[in-house]
C-alpha cells in the first residue's frame, strides 16, 4: 500500500502506511520487510528533498540486507545508493555502486533488476556527456520491460529516453518517447511523471519556435502538478522509479 501511494504521489499517506508497516515488521522480527520499508521511506525522503535523511535510510536498509545475506535486496539497494550519489553530483562515487548493482543482478539472473539498474545507470552516462551509451542502456532496459509487460517501468524508461534526446534538442526523437510515457503514466495515475513528460515536450516546442504548442503542453503539466500541490512548473521535484 505504501508503494502504491508513492506511485500516486500521495506521500503523506505513503509515510503513514510505511510507518505502520515498519512497526509491524519489527514486532514480527521480519528483517527483510523492515529493510524494504525503510528503503521505501528513503524514497519518500528523496522525493521530498530531504537528501541526507534519504541517504541515511538507504544505508540503514542496505546494512540490514547485508546482515541477512539477502542478495536480491543488496542489488536493489546498491542501485539506490548509486542514485543518491548521483543526485548529490558525486558521479565518481555513484559509478562503483551502479557497477556493483549490475553485477549482483546479473549474477542472480534477475533480468528485471538488470533492466532497472541499466535505466538508472543511463543517467550517469548522460551526465558524463555520453548520450549514446545512455541510449544503449535504455534500449536494453526498454526491451526487457516490454518483454515482461511491465508498463510502469517501460514508462520510466521512455521518460529517460525523452530526456536524453531533449538534451540534444532533438524533438523528433524525444516527443514520441515522451508522449508514449505520458500515456502510460496517465493510465497508472502517476500525475507527476506525466507532468514531467508534457513539460519537456513544451520546452522543446519553445526551442523549436512553436510558442502556442509550448504554452499548451506546459499548461497541461502545470495543471497536473497543481493537483498534487506542486505549482513550480519550471523546477519539479525529482521522482523515483519503482524500487
Amino acid at each position: 500500500m505504501g508503494q502504491l501511494h508513492i506511485y500516486q504521489d500521495e506521500f503523506d499517506l505513503a509515510t503513514r502506511t510505511l510507518e505502520s508497516s515498519l512497526t509491524l515488521c519489527r514486532k514480527a522480527g521480519d528483517r527483510r520487510g523492515e529493510a524494504l520499508t525503510i528503503a521505501m521511506l528513503g524514497t519518500v525522503s528523496r522525493v521530498q528533498g530531504r537528501d541526507d535523511e534519504a541517504l541515511e535510510r538507504v544505508e540503514h536498509a542496505l546494512a540490514i540486507a547485508v546482515g541477512e545475506g539477502d542478495r536480491h535486496m543488496q542489488a536493489q539497494l546498491s542501485c539506490s545508493m548509486a542514485v543518491m550519489k548521483l543526485m548529490q553530483d558525486k558521479l565518481d562515487e555513484a559509478e562503483p555502486w551502479f557497477a556493483t548493482a549490475l553485477r549482483q543482478a546479473r549474477t542472480l539472473g534477475d533480468a528485471h533488476r538488470v533492466a532497472v539498474v541499466l535505466r538508472r545507470f543511463s543517467r550517469l552516462h548522460d551526465r558524463r556527456g555520453d548520450p549514446d551509451e545512455a541510449l544503449r542502456c535504455l534500449g536494453q532496459a526498454l526491451a526487457t520491460f516490454e518483454n515482461l509487460a511491465d508498463e510502469r517501468c517501460a514508462a520510466y524508461t521512455l521518460l529517460e529516453v525523452g530526456r536524453v534526446h531533449a538534451g540534444r534538442h532533438d524533438r523528433d526523437r524525444a516527443a514520441p518517447a515522451l508522449e508514449r510515457a505520458a500515456a502510460l503514466f496517465h493510465r497508472h495515475g502517476d500525475r507527476q511523471d506525466e507532468a514531467a513528460c508534457w513539460q519537456l515536450i513544451g520546452d522543446l516546442d519553445a526551442l523549436a519556435g512553436a510558442p502556442h504548442l509550448a504554452h499548451q503542453h506546459r499548461g497541461r503539466a502545470l495543471r497536473l502538478w497543481q493537483t498534487i500541490g506542486d505549482i513550480n512548473e519550471t523546477n519539479p521535484p525529482p521522482r523515483p522509479s519503482s524500487p
